[in-house]
């Protein structure tokens, strides 16, 4: 099963300039994963790498995922400005 987690490129950290820090939910959950034997994990940080809405989906399609992953820690970008993109 071929698990991808995605973090779309969000607005939060605007006012502090460049701000690139892990998403640490994902780091959890992925430790969660392997430890239960799946190896087949992947990320794309939309954020961290500055990718827009469009190629992120486009870089979905092309990785084919069983699953998507989209969730967070609401400190770990900021705040509210998250929510939008995981409605």
């Amino acid at each position: 099963m071929k698990i991808l987690f995605v973090m779309p490129k969000v607005g939060a950290w605007a006012t502090h300039g460049i701000h690139r820090s892990p998403n640490q939910l994902y780091a959890h959950w992925a430790a969660y994963i392997r430890e239960r034997g799946y190896k087949d994990l992947a990320v794309i940080d939309g954020r961290a790498l500055e990718i827009l809405m469009e190629q992120l989906i486009e870089q979905v399609k092309a990785k084919n995922p069983d699953v998507v992953v989209m969730g967070e820690q609401i400190h770990g970008y900021g705040g509210y400005v998250v929510l939008r993109h995981f409605r």
